[in-house]
């Protein structure tokens, strides 16, 4: 799937504005009831696992998604094999 990805760009103590980075192809997963409750214990509510070629330039709690009409905020990173081919982002879906 085509999905936007971008950053908030702060303006003051208050005011958040998004500005789009880049359109990129993704995998989209929700992630597993197991991965969802360990992601809960920790504190997040973990909803889905997007994986892209890698980039260098995106920042869990500062970036998010967009794909189509929904909104998913990166609240980790990594990069699965190491390699820097691949980056896998843990998200959660904002409603």
């Amino acid at each position: 799937f085509p999905v936007t990805i971008g950053v908030f760009v702060v303006e003051g103590e208050e005011s958040r504005t998004w500005t789009s980075v880049v359109t990129v192809y993704a995998k989209i997963e929700a992630v597993s009831a197991r991965e969802y409750f360990e992601s809960k214990i920790l504190g997040s509510q973990i909803s889905h696992r997007v994986t892209i070629r890698h980039l260098d330039v995106v920042e869990p709690n500062k970036w998010r998604i967009l794909w189509g009409n929904r909104v998913l905020e990166i609240e980790g990173v990594m990069d699965p094999d190491g390699k820097n081919q691949w980056l896998e982002m843990m998200c959660v879906e904002k409603r």
